[in-house]
């Protein structure tokens, strides 16, 4: 008897190696699983506009990357206290006016060097909701608490999300044509929005993402979405809220990203980091055995270290 629904995801015929450089983008759920893949000695680049949700801002961030934009003063709007990128997460918002276009401008450089040599760019997708500025009709990325007033609450068509993020990807592979990209959808539900209005969100996503698929080669889904609130779906796999996927459903679907996108050698890398981290994070019962841990701990981080850079040494990937 099955408790759980089947659900076979077909394994992709490009493989993450420990090689490669990703580069994650949008919702928080990409923070999730990007943060996850750098604790295990992946290389990786998180988001370099901070939090992203809606399709349009997404493009825009990997388009100014692309482009190596310069943000200015006039790109930012002052709340009294605080300046904001409108285009950006709060984490850029800074008292400062200088040093927040300064943290803006330096994540950027960063992110377009990176993007230059990645292997692949994981887009998380979170919702077909988005506000736009009055006085631009500008969809932004966050509104930062400012008057309600300034903004108008959109829902984005699933051909304008489209037509945005097939710019997008145009660009991506002229500037990088052996480029890998994932699409996927976030799990988490903004029932803020309503939950019938979720459902329709997350169906112009899923539409948009298999547009994007079928018209584009080396461009993937992995269906997150589906693993959580199809396969999962109980609520024992949600936090307090009900709506965001608990450590125990995010481990979960990070054990089927990597099935589906790393062979087997990557795999039992992968295995021994993550057994090296759970040494790494325990912590002694009796003070004295702390220093035998710490001894231990670097002893065995140096050896996952030499092993990730033999593998590397002897894996070179071949350049586009």
């Amino acid at each position: 008897m099955n408790f759980i629904l089947p659900f076979l995801i077909p394994k992709s015929e490009h493989k993450i190696s420990f090689n490669d450089k990703l580069l994650y983008v949008g919702s928080c759920f990409a923070e999730e699983i990007g943060s996850l893949m750098h604790s295990h000695r992946m290389n990786v680049k998180l988001n370099p506009y901070g939090i992203l949700f809606n399709s349009l801002s997404i493009s825009r961030t990997i388009k100014d990357i692309i482009n190596q934009r310069i943000y200015e003063a006039q790109d930012l709007i002052y709340d009294g206290s605080v300046w904001h990128s409108l285009n950006h997460h709060g984490r850029f918002s800074h008292p400062d006016k200088e040093q927040c276009l300064e943290n803006i401008n330096c994540e950027i450089r960063e992110a377009s060097s990176f993007l230059n040599n990645a292997n692949w760019l994981v887009i998380t997708l979170g919702s077909s909701w988005a506000y736009q500025n009055v006085n631009n009709n500008e969809v932004v990325a966050n509104c930062h608490k400012l008057p309600a007033k300034l903004f108008q609450k959109v829902l984005l068509s699933s051909a304008m999300q489209q037509e945005s993020l097939q710019e997008t990807i145009t660009e991506l592979k002229s500037l990088r044509p052996s480029l890998n990209i994932i699409f996927s959808v976030s799990p988490v539900r903004y029932i803020r929005d309503g939950l019938v209005e979720n459902n329709l969100s997350k169906a112009q996503l899923v539409t948009t993402v298999n547009h994007l698929i079928a018209k584009n080669s080396n461009t993937y889904y992995f269906p997150a979405y589906e693993l959580v609130n199809d396969v999962l779906r109980d609520y024992r796999f949600f936090k307090e809220d009900m709506v965001h996927p608990n450590e125990q459903a995010i481990q979960y679907v990070w054990s089927q990203f990597l099935e589906a996108y790393m062979d087997n050698d990557n795999l039992d890398f992968m295995n021994e980091v993550s057994s090296f981290l759970q040494f790494q994070n325990h912590r002694p019962l009796h003070p004295h055995d702390q220093e035998k841990h710490h001894n231990e701990t670097l002893k065995r981080e140096a050896l996952i270290t030499e092993k990730i850079n033999q593998w590397k040494l002897q894996n070179k990937p071949s350049k586009s």
